[in-house]
């Protein structure tokens, strides 16, 4: 590499491959305003002819030969239109270089990078971290990149399920939304992580003018920290039954927003279930939570369990779903087409759209937290609540021998006593 082109790309700032397009912008800005502001004698045309003409081979060979990256090649994108603008400008054609100076994110062409920061179209995670990827190219092993690009997924799927598609208008309630999802299958830990990825590509996305707003500040949980969803209340959770009582008697979007509620069950585990995970065991309806089909998943060992179904619990009409299982199309997602994140945001909107008035941080999770807090004030000893609700224990003894051992038939008196006594 001469000195000629590092010259060149140093005069745009081009010459550090880890420079934020913010400083980029802003140089390119400077030069473009200076080429059209500066006056020229007879003598300084020819020279600055001649100055622009060599940055323009210089910029080319840059372009050409060197490893750079996607913010630099963005940069000298914008450079060379500069260029040929300033020499428009000094044969007396000022138009483009003030086209440049009015509308500087004009200078970069319509290549991809470019399409993303149009004010006027959504920008959605899925179109977002690639970018961020792309540039990430050279800087970090191949292996790193996959292990990023996996994490990107768990965090576009939590995106999906609360419903937040375009990041240009997200809010604080949203990425706490986001994060609630993340929770719902994984340790605080783990959550952790990758609101740590999500926060990096979202600055780099403010920095890079893709975003003018990142609400990340804060969002990782302190240590040991429970989630922020907080449980329904009773008259909202029965306002929720309420309204799905009033859909199609086979509409899966009715049955799962009740099992939600009658079993404290997770919402993924709900939405994956099919009708061999609804047995007759002991004379007892149960939802049987596993990992069995493909595209089933359960959060850990302890989450593997039965639930019964305790009809009237809640006004849960048991005979009415043991029919809608029926026939070619039983009332649960996956026969209707809907795979697990479609179910889980559909009965997500369900829920805003049924309780408008509702807390940010009340989601399809503080069904569970409704359930676990009924238990808690009816006083149902805590080696029955972690059977129904799928938890640990902390205690070895019975995390190892004793998860399967309460019979169903008792879970389901455990169920009963609690909504008769409340």
């Amino acid at each position: 590499m001469t000195k000629d082109i590092l010259a060149a790309l140093a005069v745009f700032h081009l010459d550090n491959p880890e420079a934020p397009w913010a400083d980029i912008k802003e140089r390119l800005a400077f030069v473009a305003l200076n080429a059209l502001s500066q006056a020229h004698t007879d003598a300084s045309l020819s020279a600055y002819e001649s100055i622009y003409g060599d940055l323009q081979v210089n910029i080319s060979l840059a372009t050409a030969s060197m490893g750079m990256s996607l913010n630099q090649h963005r940069g000298a994108a914008g450079a060379q239109r500069i260029l040929e603008a300033s020499l428009k400008r000094l044969r007396g054609d000022s138009k483009d270089l003030v086209d440049i100076v009015d509308n500087l994110e004009g200078i970069v062409g319509d290549g991809p990078a470019q399409s993303l920061r149009a004010a006027q179209e959504a920008l959605h995670w899925d179109d977002l971290y690639p970018v961020y990827l792309k540039e990430k190219e050279g800087d970090v092993k191949q292996s790193t990149l996959d292990g990023y690009e996996s994490n990107y997924k768990q965090i576009s799927e939590a995106l999906e399920v609360t419903g937040t598609t375009d990041l240009r208008k997200h809010t604080r309630a949203d990425l706490v939304a986001m994060r609630d999802e993340l929770l719902e299958s994984r340790k605080a830990s783990t959550v952790n992580n990758l609101i740590t990825q999500f926060t990096t590509v979202m600055t780099w996305a403010v920095d890079n003018d893709y975003l003018t707003k990142a609400y990340t500040s804060k969002l990782k949980l302190n240590k040991d920290a429970e989630s922020s969803r907080i449980p329904f209340e009773r008259s909202q959770v029965e306002t929720l039954l309420r309204h799905a009582e009033t859909l199609p008697a086979d509409s899966w979007e009715r049955w799962g927003l009740s099992l939600l509620a009658v079993t404290g069950a997770r919402a993924r585990e709900i939405t994956q279930l099919t009708t061999k995970d609804i047995p007759e065991i002991d004379g007892h309806t149960c939802v049987n939570i596993r990992e069995e089909a493909e595209g089933q998943s359960v959060k850990n060992k302890y989450s593997v369990r039965v639930v019964p179904l305790v009809d009237g619990v809640l006004g849960f009409d048991l005979e009415g779903f043991k029919e809608a299982l029926q026939g070619p199309k039983p009332a649960l997602p996956v026969y209707h087409g809907v795979n697990n994140v479609q179910a889980r945001k559909r009965l997500g909107v369900m829920i805003r759209e049924i309780l408008p008035n509702k807390s940010e941080h009340q989601t399809l999770h503080s069904l569970r937290h409704h359930m676990a807090s009924s238990f808690k004030t009816t006083g149902v000893p805590v080696a029955f609540a972690q059977a129904l609700l799928g938890h640990s224990t902390g205690t070895l003894a019975y995390d190892t021998y004793g998860g399967s051992s309460i019979p169903v038939g008792t879970l389901a008196e455990v169920l009963e006593g609690v909504f008769k006594a409340s």
